[in-house]
C-alpha cells in the first residue's frame, strides 16, 4: 500500500488546480466552427487556471479539419516559466494534465540519461516517463492527477486518472465524438441533451452518497474511473480501459509502537513531497487531528514560518476554535481566522453550487469557500495543505468505528466483534454516534 497519498491539497486562487477539456472524434472530422465552441467550453474552466490558456488541434487521419482537440487552463505551481504551459509537446508527444505528481524529481533522475529536459516541470517528466515506459509508468506516479496524452508512435490517445480519484475527470459521448473535462459545467456548455439520473439523486437523498461509481446527476455524463487508463486507437476507433493499480492490504508484522513510527515517517515524507512548490503555501487548520498533525509536522520539521488559516464560529457547539487556539499558542504557529456566521452560508450557497457542480453534504463547504476568498484577497498564498479526506486514517469521526465492526463481522471474528461492541458501549461511542 502506498501511504504517501495521505492528505490533499487545495488551491485558493482557483478553487482547484488547472483544468482540461479534450475532444476526440471517431466519426467524421471536426471543422473550424467546432473549435470556436470548444474554446468557449475551455474558458468555462478559467477559475481553475487563471495563469495561462491554450489549445491545440490534431489531424491524424489526413482528412479535412481535425479529429483531436486538446485544451488546458493553467494554475502555475511548479516551474512558473511559460515554457511549461500546456498543451505540452516533446518529440510530437502531446499532453494536457491537471494535478501534480509529487515525486517528479525522483522520476526525472531515472530519465536524465535518456532525455534532455527543456523545463523544470512535472508535466515534462510525466510525458517523458510515458514516452519511455508507456502506460506501465502510471503506477510510479505519486500524486493526484488526470491526464490525456497523444502518442504519435501508436497513433492513439491515452487517458488516465490517479489512484484515489482526487482529481476530477468527466466524460460524455455523442454521435461518435468523445468529450472529457475537469468539470461537469464545461460539458454542459456543449449544449448536448442531458437527462436527470434518478439513481444518483435517490442515493444522495437517502444515503448521502456521491462519487461511489461512474454515475453523475446526468445519465449521459460519466465519471472516468480511478486507478485506470484508457487507450483509444485513432485509426480503428477502438478503446480499452485497464487498471494500472489495485489495492492490496499490507501485512504488518510489527508492534503497535513500530506501526506508529512507520506512520509518522510516511506522513512526514508525504508532506515533504507536497511542499515542493514554486509559489507560497500554507495550511488549513480546523482543530481536528488530521489538520493539526499536518500543521505541527510542517512547523516543527519543514518550515517554521508556515501560515495557517482557520474557520471559526461564535456558536460554541459547532466551533473548534479552542483547539485551534491551544495548538497555535503551544507551538507558536501563525494563524488567521475567518469568523463564519449562518447568514453568510445562505448568501453564498448558489456561488458554491456553481463551483461544486453537484450538491454537497454540509455548510462546511461554504465556510471553506469563504475562507479561500479571504486568503485570495488578503495574501499571496496559492497552495494550501489540508487534512481533507484523512478521517479514515486518524479516526476523526465515530462513524469509522462502525466500518471496523462491519469488517469484523464479514471476517466472522464474532468474539472480537462482541468485545468491540461491549467496549464501545462502555466508552460511550455508540451512544454518541446516535445522539
Amino acid at each position: 500500500m502506498n501511504f504517501k497519498y495521505f492528505g490533499t491539497e487545495v488551491y485558493p486562487n482557483s478553487l482547484n488546480m488547472c483544468g482540461i477539456f479534450v475532444v476526440i472524434s471517431g466519426a467524421k472530422n471536426l471543422q473550424p466552427k467546432d473549435k470556436i465552441l470548444f474554446d468557449e467550453v475551455l474558458n468555462v474552466l478559467t477559475h481553475r487556471g487563471p495563469d495561462a490558456c491554450d489549445s491545440r488541434i490534431l489531424n491524424t487521419n489526413q482528412e479535412d479539419g481535425f479529429n483531436v482537440y486538446l485544451g488546458h487552463r493553467r494554475l502555475s505551481i511548479i516551474d512558473l516559466d511559460p515554457k511549461s504551459n500546456q498543451p505540452f509537446e516533446a518529440d510530437n508527444y502531446q499532453i494536457v494534465f491537471n494535478g501534480e505528481v509529487y515525486n517528479y524529481l525522483e522520476l526525472r533522475k531515472e530519465l536524465e540519461a535518456d532525455f534532455t529536459f527543456k523545463t523544470n516541470s512535472d508535466t515534462e517528466v510525466i510525458l517523458r516517463y510515458y514516452q519511455k515506459y508507456g502506460t506501465s509508468g502510471f503506477g510510479k506516479f505519486n500524486g493526484m492527477w488526470s491526464l490525456v496524452i497523444y502518442d504519435p508512435i501508436k497513433n492513439n490517445i491515452v487517458v488516465a486518472r490517479d489512484r484515489f480519484s482526487v482529481k476530477p475527470l468527466y466524460q460524455i459521448e455523442d454521435n461518435g465524438v468523445l468529450y472529457f473535462a475537469s468539470e461537469i459545467k464545461a460539458l454542459k456548455k456543449l449544449g448536448l441533451t442531458l437527462t436527470p439520473n434518478t439513481l444518483a439523486i435517490e442515493r444522495l437523498l437517502s444515503q448521502q452518497l456521491l462519487d461511489v461509481d461512474d454515475q453523475t446527476f446526468y445519465n449521459e455524463i460519466k465519471i472516468f474511473p480511478p486507478m485506470s487508463f484508457m487507450e483509444l486507437d485513432l485509426k480503428s476507433n477502438t478503446r480499452t480501459i485497464k487498471k494500472y493499480w489495485d489495492f492490496t492490504a499490507p501485512v504488518l508484522e510489527k508492534t503497535f509502537g513500530d506501526r506508529k513510527e512507520v506512520f509518522r515517517e510516511l506522513l512526514l515524507d508525504s508532506l515533504k513531497l507536497r511542499m515542493r512548490s514554486d509559489v507560497p503555501l500554507g495550511t488549513l487548520l480546523s482543530g481536528g487531528l488530521d489538520s493539526s498533525a499536518i500543521t505541527t509536522l510542517i512547523h516543527e520539521h519543514l518550515n517554521d514560518q508556515i501560515q495557517s488559516f482557520s474557520v471559526v464560529s461564535d456558536e460554541k457547539k459547532y466551533s473548534e476554535e479552542s483547539f485551534v487556539d491551544l495548538l497555535v499558542k503551544n507551538k507558536n504557529i501563525s494563524n488567521r481566522k475567518l469568523r463564519f456566521v449562518p447568514d453568510e452560508a445562505l448568501d453564498n450557497i448558489k456561488n458554491v453550487l456553481d463551483v461544486q457542480d453537484e450538491p454537497y453534504g454540509s455548510l462546511g463547504v461554504v465556510a471553506q469557500y469563504l475562507l479561500f476568498e479571504k486568503i485570495k484577497k488578503e495574501t499571496d498564498i496559492t497552495v494550501l495543505l489540508s487534512g481533507q479526506g484523512a478521517d479514515e486514517v486518524l479516526l476523526g469521526y465515530n462513524k469509522f468505528y462502525f466500518f471496523y465492526l462491519k469488517e469484523l463481522k464479514q471476517k466472522h471474528h464474532y468474539l472480537k466483534l462482541m468485545g468491540a461492541i461491549g467496549s464501545s458501549f462502555a466508552k460511550g461511542t455508540v451512544v454518541r454516534q446516535f445522539s
